[in-house]
């Protein structure tokens, strides 16, 4: 028994926080709450007035204090101390409540993991319920942005007329994507990233207190690292201390140990390289930094940071003269200030791409590559496209005059065929010139067409069966002149005045364009998202570049809201906006709605069959009135009747025939009507010589009366496949 007694206890090691958590801060006084002025005035301005908000919003990047503040300003609101300027004390019971976590009333919800309208119903039926030790029941949401819009649907009137018992913080790092109606129910504080002194001189206060020593170069190094978050400034100094010191304690090698970053010699053998115009050396530094074990993306980082500090020092930026040193500062006169500020954003760009490729820092070679052709004058890379020689512009070619020949009786003899596929002209006259030339046709009378068409057809022959009238119905909506038509959108603003004129591309540099667009097009939609545009952005996950007409650029989406949204006169000046600085060059843009086509409907058009299609008039009025745009980058003139692009098939298997005109009056058919008495017309006035055109055998009779029904379609102007009569065989 007595031996049992005097067994010694076990030896229980004490649990140890990291350093982030041990100097969260505990009030809001300045020697523990570093930053963030503006927001803690203002609680502390409504803790001392009692004009607490039943919900706040607290926005900003990771590492700024949100959920820090959220819990300071539940333990104030709850505070017994007398005095409201000491708030909270940590003293009261319910600061030490809170403090040691066992406060009831203080709920915290990880929205991440309880995004559902399961876990918000749960919360608004409790929510009611008064609270048990503290004097506001507080929720605080974190990431609340991850809700599901269905839980915020469910919330809105519990966030809106909450029970006066209830404070709701809701902490986020993408305010965007929450609910406009959600935003507005909150007073909203924005958190600011740390500047590098500030969390450099927290980070020596940190050092003094658990007795590390470290150099203010480590700790310079460290801010810059941790870019604007306070908890990953603390996070790396808490890792060095682990990694071990030398007598020196934690300098700037030890950080560039830990962080595998290169050292200043290897930048600056970069950076020589660079003004050298030495494409060589700069790869070899490269391949040297790589086997040195130094991350692409790190290094990449360093020769930004050295570009920035030589661009501020070439244009005296003031308070930024520590951003460069001797040794830097000493490179300055080998570069010009507008290519440092190229070569800035070519490797900004190349860091972030290095964070996405599987390819190892072979993009920084690249990059080192393209700096130097810059430089040079010679740069072709898409990464650099405002190198790219000047475009020439497109002149444009005047349209060919509608010929007004009508159908002669008696038309030339037709050669005999070829081995090569001719192109035949079919001229179409008007239909009040047509019966002084035919006899009399069984078809009902159509409306006199205000002139006569030359339509430009090729007869060459095609494997393919050829198409029944039927399956020509579907394209009746085509306007029967040749014409080009551009698509029934928003018209683009007019340029500025003082706007200097943009030269547009030919075909090798509009494809080449627009393959720079493509591949940059994530950036940009990223870029879009960072200017606030949220609704934008999401328009654009569901948008593609499609061509680019002289210095417009064509981007196609789904559907018709998403269509009107994009050409909006202020969304269409952010797109402007952000693809010009993307691609370096002024741009206008204009969004089209994307529609599908069949097969047979890229014959004869365009690029990539991007032809503007005509904009379909409503049923019982007229056509739309067609928006002037940009010459279209094309290989072949647009033909705008697409049911002329499938006549060739239809003529090509025709029979032959002795008569070598092309009659297109009809015959009577099996369902014909009595045949009218002929009516007299005048003899038309003596017209010049037709062109020389290649007229094509004359059909049978089904044929001719199909293309007469055709024609007549298209001299009455039915679009509308549902306002045409059937065709002859459609009767049975």
């Amino acid at each position: 028994m007595n031996a049992e007694a005097a067994a010694p206890a076990p030896y229980v090691t004490p649990a140890i926080q990291t350093l982030y958590r041990v100097y969260r801060p505990t009030t809001f006084d300045a020697g523990e709450f570093v930053g963030q002025e503006h927001i803690i005035r203002t609680l502390r301005s409504a803790i001392r007035q009692g004009r607490l908000a039943h919900a706040y919003l607290f926005t900003g990047p990771r590492g700024t204090g949100k959920t820090s503040t959220a819990r300071l300003l539940a333990k104030a609101a709850n505070c017994l101390h007398p005095d409201p300027d000491r708030r909270p004390c940590n003293r009261c019971n319910a600061c030490l409540a809170i403090v040691e976590g066992r406060a009831l009333d203080l709920i915290e919800i990880d929205a991440a993991s309880n995004r559902g309208i399961d876990e918000i119903r749960d919360l608004r039926d409790k929510v009611n319920i008064p609270p048990a030790q503290l004097t506001y029941r507080f929720y605080i949401i974190d990431e609340c942005h991850q809700l599901t819009t269905a839980a915020w649907n469910a919330f809105l009137k519990t966030l809106e007329e909450p029970p006066p018992h209830a404070k709701f913080v809701l902490c986020t790092t993408e305010p965007e994507k929450l609910l406009d109606t959600v935003a507005s129910r909150c007073q909203r504080f924005d958190f600011r990233r740390y500047g590098v002194p500030e969390t450099a001189a927290h980070l020596r206060t940190i050092c003094e207190r658990e007795g590390l020593a470290a150099t203010d170069e480590a700790l310079t190094a460290i801010g810059r690292q941790a870019t604007g978050s306070m908890r990953d400034a603390i996070t790396l100094l808490d890792t060095l201390a682990s990694y071990g010191t030398g007598g020196d304690g934690i300098t700037l090698d030890t950080v560039r140990d830990v962080l595998g970053a290169g050292s200043d010699e290897r930048v600056l053998d970069i950076v020589d390289a660079i003004a050298a115009n030495d494409i060589g050396a700069g790869i070899a530094a490269v391949n040297a930094a790589a086997e040195a074990g130094v991350e692409p993306g790190v290094l990449a980082g360093q020769v930004v940071a050295a570009l920035r500090g030589l661009l501020y020092a070439a244009y005296a930026v003031p308070g930024q003269a520590a951003m460069t040193d001797a040794a830097l500062a000493a490179r300055l006169p080998q570069f010009a200030p507008a290519d440092l500020a190229h070569l800035t954003k070519l490797f900004s760009q190349t860091e972030f791409r290095l964070k996405h490729t599987a390819y190892g820092h072979l993009p920084l070679e690249l990059a080192v590559v393209d700096a130097v052709l810059l430089r040079t004058g010679q740069a072709h890379s898409p990464t650099v496209a405002a190198t790219l020689p000047a475009m020439p512009a497109i002149a444009p070619t005047p349209a060919a005059p509608l010929s007004t020949t009508p159908l002669s009786a008696s038309p030339p003899a037709m050669p005999p065929p070829t081995s090569v596929a001719p192109t035949a002209t079919i001229l179409v006259a008007p239909v009040a010139a047509i019966p002084a030339a035919r006899p009399a046709s069984t078809s009902r009378p159509t409306r006199p067409a205000a002139a006569a068409l030359a339509l430009p057809v090729s007869v060459a022959p095609d494997d393919g069966p050829a198409l029944r009238p039927d399956q020509l119905r579907r394209d009746r909506n085509a306007p029967p002149a040749v014409a080009s038509v551009a698509p029934s959108v928003a018209p683009l603003p007019p340029a500025p005045a003082d706007a200097e004129p943009v030269a547009a591309p030919d075909d090798g540099q509009a494809a080449h364009l627009l393959e720079q667009l493509n591949d940059r097009w994530g950036h940009i939609k990223q870029m879009v998202k960072m200017e606030g545009k949220s609704k934008a952005y999401a328009m654009l996950l569901d948008t593609t570049p499609q061509e680019v007409r002289g210095d417009v650029v064509v981007l196609t989406t789904i559907g018709p809201h998403h269509c009107k949204y994009l050409n909006e006169d202020d969304v269409r000046a952010l797109l402007e906006k952000v693809i010009g600085e993307a691609m370096e060059q002024p741009l206008r843009v204009i969004c089209e709605l994307h529609s599908p086509r069949s097969p047979g409907d890229d014959e004869g058009s365009g690029t990539n069959g991007n032809t503007p299609r005509p904009s379909r008039s409503p049923r019982g009025g007229g056509a739309s009135t067609p928006v002037a745009s940009a010459p279209i980058v094309s290989a072949a003139p647009p033909v705008a009747v697409s049911a002329i692009e499938r006549a060739p098939r239809l003529i090509s298997s025709l029979p032959p025939s002795p008569s070598p005109s092309l009659s297109l009056s009809a015959t009577a058919t099996r369902n014909a009507a009595p045949t009218p008495e002929p009516v007299a017309f005048p003899t038309p006035a003596p017209q010049p010589p037709a062109p020389q055109s290649l007229a094509v055998p004359a059909a049978s009779e089904a044929v001719q009366v199909q293309l007469q029904r055709m024609s007549n379609l298209f001299d009455a102007q039915i679009l509308d496949p549902r306002d045409a009569p059937p065709f002859p065989d459609e009767d049975s």
